[in-house]
């Protein structure tokens, strides 16, 4: 009688030490699919970020291109606003100086 006990409790026994490799096994393949999807994703990620910063230095040259080529012009610009300020105090002065001539006789 003590045989067949044993031998019922070593298949029970056998049994949940199956499953529980069976769970065991398929809970880490999960594991380890997850895991590789998460590398993958986390590799393009990082494709997409390198991508990116390229973009940004790109812009960031052409801003500093269109800055320095437009400080040379922003010289230019000064000096004809400096110019035409000059030429209108000037004919605002001639404008008073007649007023004054023509309403003084």
């Amino acid at each position: 009688m003590e045989a067949i006990v044993f031998k019922v409790l070593a298949i029970v026994l056998g049994a949940m030490l199956g499953i529980i490799g069976f769970f065991t096994a398929y809970f880490f393949k999960r594991l380890m699919d997850s895991t590789d999807e998460l590398n993958q994703s986390v590799g393009r990620l990082d494709n997409s970020i390198t991508g990116m910063n390229g973009i940004i230095l790109a812009n960031d040259d052409k801003f500093i291109t269109y800055r320095q080529e437009h400080e040379k012009d922003h010289g230019a610009v000064e000096r004809k606003l400096n110019k035409h300020s000059e030429s209108i105090l000037y004919h605002e002065k001639e404008i008073i100086r007649l007023k004054e001539k023509t309403l003084g006789t």
